[in-house]
Formats: structure tokens, C-alpha cells, sequence
């Protein structure tokens, strides 16, 4: 009774460094595409199905973006189809929005930070638009849909002062160290991993607990 699907979509990042690949708006806007096409065809085929969805990095933005329509009233599906809602290392991601199941993070996404230089990103990350927050604070999803961060990862937690605009772009090509450790670092989440956390938060949903 339960599926899992994986979202095929071309999860890149043109920079400077890397002409070849796809720019991120397109690879997210292919990523959400994608994803609201199986939502709403699986709801069509079983309007009584109820979705968990998570994403971590380039996918927590997409699924949050899904989710905030939802949450708003403007997504492929009703909101009361959704259970519930994790992102990991959300370039979006604000305090206060949604659930912060961790360790204090003060920090914003980086997509909100550097917002007010977008252009500038573009010159080093062609392609790249810092969108901001999102409109709806997830709406009526805001209170079972999860933000995880881990403290200083500069995808979600970057300063709210952007300083050098350049310096804080390279920082999204390079990500740090920090990014890439969810699954074994335990700073994120008092006593377990971040993988620890979601597998048992969707377990808990799946067994109706």
C-alpha cells in the first residue's frame, strides 16, 4: 500500500565552471514539472491517496515550491491530499516557516539572501534566479511540512548581510563540506542523523501514528 517514486529530472547547475550543464532554473523548472505531473495524474487515478513529500538540496526547493502552492490553494492537488512535508538544506528556507525539527539555525536560504544581487549571481551562476521567500509560508501545509538545516550550511543557513555577492555565488557552485553530511552528521538533529529523522517521521505517517 505504499510507493515510493524518485523524481527523474536532470538535477544540475550551470556555473563558470561547468558551461555543459543545465542552468538551474531549467533543471528545477524540469524537476517541478515533473513532479506536479505525477501528483496530479496519481491523484486523478486515486483521489484518495495521500503523498509525503521530500527533497533534499535543488529537490527541498522544488518540493517546497509544490508545497507552498498547495498550501496557497494553487496546486495540481488538494491540500488535504499532502501528509506531510521535509526539506533538507531548502535554498528557500526562513525561520519561522514551517517546522524546524533541529538545532537553531539564523540563518536564510540562499536564494532569499542573495535576492537583492541576482544579477550579479547570474555572472558567475548563468541562469541562477535568487527568487526569495516563498508567498504563502506554506499556507495550510505550515503545520506538517519540516525544514531541516544543518547550522552554517550556506544553502539554508547563509548570512542575512549577502557582504560580497561573488564570494556568497561561489558558495552555491562549491557548497561546503557541511552540505554533503546530512546522513552522518548528528549537529542537525538532537540525537539522531537527519536520514534517522525522516525515515521515522514518514514511518510514523505510513502507520498512522
Amino acid at each position: 500500500q505504499v510507493r515510493v517514486w524518485t523524481l527523474p529530472y536532470t538535477a544540475q547547475f550551470r556555473s563558470i565552471q561547468s558551461q555543459k550543464e543545465m542552468s538551474y532554473d531549467d533543471s528545477r523548472n524540469e524537476g517541478r514539472a515533473k513532479l506536479e505531473g505525477e501528483l496530479k495524474w496519481m491523484h486523478g487515478e486515486c483521489p484518495q491517496t495521500q503523498f509525503i513529500l521530500a527533497g533534499f538540496s535543488q529537490g527541498a526547493v522544488i518540493v517546497g515550491d509544490v508545497a507552498d502552492d498547495i498550501g496557497g490553494g494553487t496546486g495540481v492537488i488538494p491540500a488535504e491530499s499532502v501528509a506531510g512535508v521535509t526539506a533538507i538544506a531548502d535554498g528557500r528556507r526562513e525561520n519561522g516557516v514551517g517546522i524546524n525539527p533541529g538545532y537553531e539555525v539564523n540563518g536564510i536560504g540562499a536564494e532569499i539572501a542573495l535576492q537583492p544581487v541576482t544579477g550579479l549571481v547570474q555572472l558567475v551562476v548563468p541562469g541562477a534566479s535568487m527568487r526569495g521567500p516563498r508567498p504563502n509560508d506554506f499556507g495550510s501545509l505550515a503545520d506538517r511540512t519540516y525544514q531541516i538545516c544543518a547550522p552554517s550550511d550556506s544553502i539554508c543557513d547563509a548570512p542575512h548581510n549577502i557582504g560580497n555577492a561573488a564570494e556568497r555565488a561561489m558558495e552555491l557552485i562549491e557548497a561546503n563540506g557541511i552540505h554533503a553530511l546530512y546522513a552522518s552528521n548528528d549537529k542537525v538533529i538532537p540525537g539522531m542523523t537527519t536520514n534517522q529523522w525522516v525515515v521515522g517521521w514518514a514511518s510514523k505517517i505510513i502507520n498512522g501514528g
